[in-house]
């Protein structure tokens, strides 16, 4: 998980760390306390963080407490049950504390609305990273910097710790670009399909003239795939009257996206982003990564084993 997710996660839950009481009997030495279940509620969102693990174990033992979903919210605890679970209420709030502490000092710059995030595919090639941020920008500026969209391609900060980066694109660009995205998603879908079909054909023994017709024919299949996408894009208006040269840059952009996001990039609305920004923005699933993951390995076997064959034959 991102470190700018933690953040968000626990300053979400932080303001919810209060347990109220409403009475105390002297009789009994019981404290009557209500209004709990927002306070354990939040500290269940935050226990999957490994950080206050020790307090989350204190508070299960007194079940009917953290697993008390009763609609009246009020509950009777002796001083050494209040006192318990107040004390690790209090740890985790010091623990939160250092936490954001700790990410403000590693994350000194705040996200702006006007941001993309973008996480870097896991490359273990120094040039395929050199690729990948000249690909990536020049995709971007293509979508964003025109009079229509007025926006830039402006790095932010990298994110310590992880593959995340965060870039400056503007206001209307931030919205544009997860528009365009969906379209990148469809596209890397079809690319997804055409190299599962082509990992196929090159895994069959003496891939002959008419195996490489096929695999020509498949490129050509997701051409014109991205031809019509950009021009579903472009149909909104969001660009006046594209010519037919920004038409054709739209489509470099999309496939080159398309084929980034393959090979597992991803792009999103910075996470201070409004909800509604946001769900412009298409989801990636896990499962479409670790299946993609297995094509391009397979792929990469394939390519070996023709490779040391050609070696071969011209000895």
């Amino acid at each position: 998980m991102r470190i700018r997710e933690i953040e968000q996660i626990v300053k979400e839950n932080f303001n919810n760390l209060e347990v109220e009481i409403t009475g105390y009997n002297s009789t009994n030495n019981k404290y009557y306390v209500s209004n709990f279940q927002k306070t354990i509620d939040s500290i269940k969102k935050l226990s999957q963080f490994d950080f206050i693990a020790e307090e989350v174990g204190i508070l299960k033992s007194f079940d009917f407490i953290y697993y008390n979903s009763d609609e009246a919210d009020k509950v009777y605890v002796d001083s050494n049950t209040y006192n318990a679970v107040l004390n690790a209420r209090n740890d985790i709030i010091k623990k939160c504390y250092t936490v954001l502490s700790l990410v403000k000092e590693a994350l000194p710059t705040e996200e702006s609305e006007d941001s993309i995030d973008v996480k870097l595919p896991e490359y273990k090639d120094l040039n395929k990273i050199s690729d990948f941020f000249d690909t990536l920008n020049k995709a971007l500026e293509i979508i964003v910097v025109n009079k229509d969209i007025n926006g830039k391609v402006q790095l932010q900060s990298f994110e310590s710790g992880s593959l995340w980066l965060n870039i400056i694109v503007g206001a209307k660009a931030v919205k544009w670009i997860g528009i365009v995205m969906e379209k990148v998603m469809e596209v890397r879908h079809k690319y997804y399909e055409t190299e599962k079909l082509k990992a196929g054909i090159k895994s069959l023994n003496n891939v002959n003239d008419a195996q490489e017709l096929i695999i020509k024919a498949l490129d050509v299949q997701v051409k014109e795939f991205v031809e019509v996408k950009t021009n579903e894009v472009l149909s909104d208006g969001t660009i006046a009257n594209p010519s037919p040269e920004y038409t054709a840059r739209m489509q470099y952009s999309i496939q080159a996206l398309a084929e980034l996001v393959y090979q597992g990039a991803e792009i999103h609305a910075a996470l201070g982003s409004p909800r509604e920004i946001k769900n412009e923005y298409p989801k990636y699933l896990e499962f479409d990564k670790t299946e993609i993951k297995s094509i391009k390995e397979n792929s990469e076997v394939v390519d070996q084993k023709e490779t040391e064959i050609n070696d071969d034959e011209e000895k």
